[in-house]
């Protein structure tokens, strides 16, 4: 699968409105032309210089700027000996049934190497993956990043050996919260919802223990749209995907707390792997070792750039008592693995990761982010937005009343 012969390669994006969105906030990101077919390794490109290889990778999320960094930095820590060719289409999450199969094509060889959601390697049953994706366990965006950067991120890593993989990198991301159209302050407010999640048996067991309904199998457009006419009560998501699928013109209240974390692991299928010599294994372990470390810098810094673009056009941070964020977490015991090799690997990260368990504050708050603990404040706070942003005003009109809490 591992193809020579290539005169220029580039990265493959999605053309979809979540693209558009992060094109516009400068992602790198260029479609991939002119492959010569039929070469052999010993194949020169026109120059006579020996053609790079070509290192194909399949992911639900073919904009994401940290993957490509990845692709950059498997060119340069390879002197151009790789290249990264994505594919925009196939394992796309808004391919009807696209992500669910990467996993099975990434371990049949049908394609290179993965960027892959972990919670996709929780949803085959590895029980490292499905530690990470217990609710409340790694809550925030800083969490994610501590065990990405761990010793415990190698062995999560190498548990996918016995799954013809070869685990490279964990690349943290911003924890998953929910977005309303109406403020969630109460464990009561979830009781009856319909809530949008990623496709995940977890996430769905975390909201039937709430009281909600999971919905799961629609994409980013149609959730939009359901949120418009009172289809979903709520969303399962982080800040980048609800400012640039619009949910928040729908459902302007944010939680402050995350259930999830979002960790992309990147992965080699084992044919794939073995088809590299010494050298080029070396340069994408490095490269993958630098995107990890850019990533823990660079994503909370688009995480505070999101929410404040988010709060700048309505949205009220819902950040509910200590008393309410324990009821949420006692009851989502429910939903936590039993299984005895799961629950191991979680004792071993509450153990070892800094900052585990719930946490009332995903990640840190903007400063031009209002933020409520009732339902009256924070309806309140968006209505007073509105009127500021028509009255072409900068700050609230005024102070808020005295809210009980």
């Amino acid at each position: 699968m591992i193809r020579r012969g290539i005169e220029a390669i580039l990265l493959l994006m999605r053309t979809s409105s979540r693209t558009k969105a992060a094109a516009t906030s400068g992602i790198v990101a260029i479609a991939a032309i002119a492959l010569l077919a039929g070469c052999d390794s010993g194949a020169v490109d026109k120059q006579g210089a020996p053609a790079a290889t070509v290192l194909h990778v399949g992911t639900a999320d073919p904009s994401d700027r940290e993957l490509a960094y990845f692709a950059e930095a498997v060119a340069r820590t390879s002197q151009n000996r790789l290249w990264v060719e994505v594919d925009p289409t196939t394992y796309f999450s808004e391919t009807p049934g696209g992500e669910g199969k990467l996993v099975d094509d990434l371990q049949a060889g049908k394609v290179d190497f993965g960027y892959i959601p972990s919670r996709d390697w929780a949803a085959v049953g590895d029980p490292g993956f499905r530690a990470v994706q217990a609710p409340f366990l790694i809550s925030t965006t800083a969490a994610a990043t501590a065990l990405a950067r761990s010793p415990l991120a190698g062995e999560l890593l190498s548990g996918l050996d016995s799954r013809g993989a070869v685990g490279l990198g964990l690349v943290p991301g911003k924890a998953r919260r929910l977005i309303a159209p109406s403020p969630i302050t109460t464990v009561g407010d979830l009781a009856g919802m319909t809530v949008r999640i990623n496709d995940n048996t977890q996430a769905a067991q975390l909201m039937s223990a709430w009281g909600s309904t999971p919905r799961q199998g629609i994409s980013a457009a149609q959730t939009s749209t359901d949120l418009a006419s009172g289809g979903l009560d709520a969303v399962e998501t982080a800040p980048s995907y609800a400012a640039s699928n619009h949910y928040h013109r729908s459902a302007p209240y944010l939680s402050s707390f995350g259930m999830f974390p979002k960790l992309q692991v990147l992965v080699a299928g084992k044919g794939a792997w073995d088809g590299l010599d010494e050298a080029d294994q070396l340069a994408v372990r490095q490269a993958a070792a630098d995107s990890v470390s850019h990533a823990a810098l660079d994503v909370p810094t688009q995480e505070d750039s999101e929410l404040s673009q988010l709060c700048a056009n309505g949205m009220v941070i819902v950040q509910p008592e200590l008393a309410v964020l324990a009821d949420l977490t006692a009851r989502a015991n429910a939903a936590q693995p039993t299984d005895s090799p799961t629950r191991q690997v979680m004792d071993k990260i509450s153990a070892t990761v800094s900052g585990t368990g719930a946490k009332t504050l995903a990640g840190p708050v903007p400063s031009a982010c209002p933020v409520a603990s009732t339902a009256e404040e924070a309806q309140w706070l968006h209505e007073a937005a509105g009127r500021a942003a028509t009255a072409g005003q900068v700050t609230n009109e005024a102070s808020p009343p005295a809210f009980s809490r």
